[in-house]
């Protein structure tokens, strides 16, 4: 028991180092940058329709949050949520209610928002339906913003394996392959093979934060 509660302690520290890190050289500063805001108040401000906030510091903070560690709790909501995706015309209110569950685990799922988007926008509920593809634009946009994607150095920084979906999506890349590579200085990065525009390329994403949550969870 004292083992597993020092192990968790010490991988616990090793999260918050290379979040903070990342995020220091993602900011291009040469020391450690805090978030602007907790996790949970950038929540309440989306949720009543604040949506020009920073949305790389959102994703951070999400990332050092209690609710970051208990991400795995979407996965069965997905399940229920791809059912119902399947019969969609007679689910668009269950649809609705299924992904504001969804969000009450993890409110930077950028896929979500661009689901809700949608289906609010033919509830006729404009002004939910804007919200949430403002939010889905700003979360995607600062993932693009994060680097340039053509070497693990420089790869898409992002905090969970369901981001990385979400841009080769919008990029309209289909995946061919993907593997795992380190640099020197500790990154840990996924190179994806994808077939985009007619073409066979490399996109490189930094998933060191990635990592550490299965690390982490291997531990508990």
């Amino acid at each position: 028991m004292l083992k597993k509660t020092v192990l968790q302690f010490f991988f616990s520290i090793c999260l918050l180092s290379i979040c903070s890190v990342v995020k220091a050289q993602k900011h291009n500063s040469g020391e450690l940058i805090t978030t602007k805001d907790s996790y949970t108040n950038y929540v309440s401000e989306l949720k009543t329709g604040q949506t020009n906030i920073d949305y790389s510091d959102f994703r951070i903070a999400y990332s050092l949050s209690l609710e970051f560690m208990n991400q795995d709790l979407k996965n069965p909501m997905f399940d229920k949520l791809t059912d119902l995706l399947n019969d969609e015309p007679k689910n668009i209110d269950k649809i609705i209610e299924q992904c504001n569950q969804i969000l009450e685990v993890d409110y930077t799922e950028i896929s979500i928002h661009s689901i809700l988007g949608r289906f609010y926008l033919e509830n006729k509920m404009e002004n939910e339906a804007f919200k949430h593809k403002n939010i889905a634009t700003g979360l995607k946009d600062s993932i693009l913003k994060s680097g340039d994607g053509k070497t693990c150095k420089t790869g898409y920084y992002v905090v969970q394996g369901s981001e990385i979906f979400a841009v080769l999506a919008f990029l309209k890349a289909d995946i061919i392959s993907k593997d795992i590579e380190f640099t020197k200085e500790g990154i840990v990065c996924n190179k994806v093979k994808v077939k985009m525009n007619g073409e066979k390329q490399k996109i490189y994403f930094d998933t060191t934060v990635v990592m550490a949550y299965f690390i982490l969870k291997d531990v508990e």
